[in-house]
């Protein structure tokens, strides 16, 4: 939980959770620890425990739906490719280096 508590605090900083990002975002001043993102996560893991007591079935069915969402969130681009990552200009030494 402490991984994955630190991963959505940093995905929250990077502004990642829209309105969410504020209060997920934040370390508690006195404790130094991103309470908020500790309770959020702590949430996840109950829900998914409670669903696992209710039907093994049904959380096999969330997290194969979850990694099939995962696996085809790659092919939808965060943003529109500039002009420096197209391989259109880089053409040429791609195809002199392609092995014969």
């Amino acid at each position: 939980m402490t991984a994955g508590s630190r991963m959505v605090f940093s995905h929250a900083r990077d502004r990642g959770f829209a309105r969410l990002s504020e209060p997920l975002g934040r370390v508690h001043p006195r404790l130094k620890v991103p309470v908020w993102s500790v309770l959020f996560t702590a949430t996840w893991v109950v829900i998914f425990g409670l669903v696992f007591l209710g039907s093994d079935v049904a959380l096999n069915a969330i997290l194969s739906a979850s990694v099939c969402f995962l696996q085809v969130s790659y092919l939808i681009p965060s943003e529109p490719p500039s002009q420096s990552l197209r391989l259109a200009h880089c053409a040429d030494v791609l195809t002199q280096s392609a092995p014969c």
